[in-house]
């Protein structure tokens, strides 16, 4: 029996950490998808600040700039959370098309309007879930 109908169930919401140095861009997604029902656990310009959200509020998603502010690389950010087993959205007017691009499980091109950015979060997330789901089979001998 599915508890989904059940009036105390509430399904833990899908944590996004949001890694953009435009502080307009950084405040769209957020709005767009906290209005959605994704909890926003962090906004974050720079590598520093990414490492440091994501070791504290364990995000099951980054999206990523790119090209950050002071030299920092989105790049290197997607490398560093994958480290970490969080995967990340690149976000950028200059998707990645080399071997970087495998640092995250895709990209939004720039300039992107709300529906896209959600369509992008939702495959995102279903992507992630069912390698989790697939993960959690193999684990079972299924």
């Amino acid at each position: 029996m599915s508890n989904t109908g059940h009036p105390f169930h509430r399904p833990a919401k899908f944590r996004v950490l949001i890694v953009e140095d435009e502080a307009l861009v950084a405040l769209e997604m957020h709005i767009v998808l906290a209005s959605a029902g994704f909890d926003i656990v962090g906004v974050t310009s720079n590598l520093a600040g990414a490492i440091r959200l994501a070791s504290t509020v364990s995000p099951q998603l980054a999206i990523v700039d790119v090209n950050l502010a002071n030299g920092d690389s989105g790049v290197d950010v997607a490398a560093d959370l994958k480290t970490l087993g969080i995967p990340s959205l690149f976000a950028s007017g200059n998707c990645p098309t080399g071997p970087e691009k495998l640092m995250a499980i895709g990209c939004l091109q720039k300039p992107f309007d709300d529906q896209s950015l959600m369509r992008a979060v939702q495959t995102a997330q279903a992507s992630i879930e069912l390698g989790a789901r697939s993960t959690a089979k193999e684990l079972r001998g299924s």
